[in-house]
């Protein structure tokens, strides 16, 4: 269920004792990045309790799509170097968390990313070894430029996970996203009706090989097949 406008709640980190802050659309008109949605505590159940508690340590995180920031925050808390992004609307919101969360720490960082948009400066050198995402996959007008933004950003050994909660306007990203990556489902938790929210599944997504490159030109990054 999405918390309310303009609170700040403690969200846990699975079951690591520790946990994060979040402060809930207290600059921004009310849309859908500006409210925790459970496919994002799903998310953080999921990477908690599959991997060691050490695999997260000095790792370099990014996250697309972050809304409040929950799972780059989360994942900050575990020790993983985070840069947390969403578009240039959401960016106080973003800046906010991090700050509630690490008032005093360089390790997490909110930037803009438009997906539509030539990549930033700060992104064009950056080496991801984990990116996440939740509940991003409802607007199929933007399934090819996340995709696009995707291909630059990872290699084949970036590890990539995305919990997408299974409404029929996310079945074209998995057909348009078939032919760059292999999408393996491994974790699926079934619809509630007390959040009112369709079965939520968990993806884990490799890059196929070689398929796509990356070239810069006049300071920007272009994809070439």
């Amino acid at each position: 269920m999405a918390a309310a406008a303009g609170s700040t709640s403690l969200l846990p980190v699975g079951a690591t004792g520790h946990t994060i802050a979040l402060s809930v659309n207290p600059f921004v008109t009310p849309c859908l990045g500006s409210e925790l949605w459970p496919a994002a505590q799903r998310l953080i159940s999921f990477l908690v309790d599959t991997h060691a508690a050490d695999y997260f340590v000095q790792k370099r995180v990014l996250e697309i799509g972050a809304g409040l920031g929950a799972v780059g925050l989360a994942l900050g808390r575990l020790g993983a170097m985070v840069t947390i992004t969403d578009q240039l609307p959401l960016l106080p919101l973003l800046q906010h968390n991090v700050s509630l969360n690490f008032p005093d720490c360089d390790r997490v960082h909110a930037r803009e990313l438009n997906w539509a948009h030539p990549l930033p400066v700060w992104a064009r050198d950056a080496d991801f070894s984990l990116i996440v995402a939740s509940d991003i996959v409802y607007d199929g007008m933007f399934f090819a430029d996340l995709l696009r933004t995707l291909n630059i950003l990872s290699h084949t050994d970036t590890d990539i996970f995305f919990a997408i909660p299974h409404r029929d306007e996310a079945q074209p990203f998995f057909e348009e996203a078939a032919g760059q990556f292999d999408m393996e489902l491994v974790k699926e938790h079934p619809a509630t009706t007390k959040e009112d929210t369709p079965s939520i599944g968990i993806y884990r997504l490799s890059k196929k090989c070689d398929r796509w490159t990356s070239h810069r030109k006049g300071g920007k990054v272009y994809l070439r097949l």
